[in-house]
């Protein structure tokens, strides 16, 4: 029909009052009536939205992680291979979400003093993911990184002998419809790994006939 009307009846059927305009409804030919612009815009963020999986992040520790000492700067990043994008569509809508990792936070598990324990020390905030320690990189400089104070004796520990690590990824997430909607949330992904960080000395020997 061109347009919907509604009317009163009475209990015998008869109408009692004029039918009332409503307003205009386009239905596709072969659209069932009813359906012919029934999609909720926010149906389809959801429904793309359940496409996207944010990894847990994974820490990693550099230039060596087995070699990890105190007063020696430590190399933090965990893998990211870019923004992650996930799309749906029903008739002609679209949505598309991306999900983007913005920085990362580290605890890095020691306190400020080991005769007080229970103050940890500051957390690392680093933007993006962190960088990889590579070959011809100074050491001394990663673009995310710690330089611990107390080495991970037993003692401090509980018997574990390894500092607990742990890093919370910060993601955001944005939508939009091909309608004009759009919106966006921020997530966290966390993750704890184990740590040993050890004291390293200089010991100097003779060298013979010098």
């Amino acid at each position: 029909p061109d347009a919907l009307y509604i009317s009163e009846h009475d209990p015998d059927g008869n109408n009692r009052r004029a039918p009332t305009y409503m307003g205009t409804y386009y239905v596709p030919d072969g659209t069932p009536p009813g359906q012919g612009d029934a999609i909720d815009p926010m149906v389809l963020v959801a429904r793309a939205s359940g496409n996207l999986t944010i990894p847990t992040p994974e820490p990693h520790f550099g230039p060596d992680a087995g070699t990890v000492a105190v007063k020696v700067p430590v190399w933090l990043w965990i893998d990211y291979q870019g923004p992650i994008v996930k799309t749906a569509t029903a008739g002609a809508l679209t949505a598309t979400v991306t999900a983007r990792l913005e920085s990362t936070t580290w605890q890095m598990g020691e306190p400020v003093d080991v005769d007080a324990p229970a103050t940890a020390a500051p957390p690392v905030t680093c933007t993006g993911a962190g960088a990889p320690f590579r070959a011809g990189m100074d050491p001394s400089l990663p673009p995310c990184g710690y330089t611990y104070v107390w080495r991970s004796l037993a003692e401090r520990t509980a018997g574990s002998g390894t500092w607990a690590v742990t890093v919370t990824a910060h993601w955001t997430i944005r939508w939009t419809v091909s309608s004009g909607e759009s919106g966006s949330q921020q997530i966290t992904t966390t993750a704890t790994a184990p740590l040993l960080v050890r004291e390293w000395h200089v010991v100097l020997v003779d060298k013979p006939g010098g």
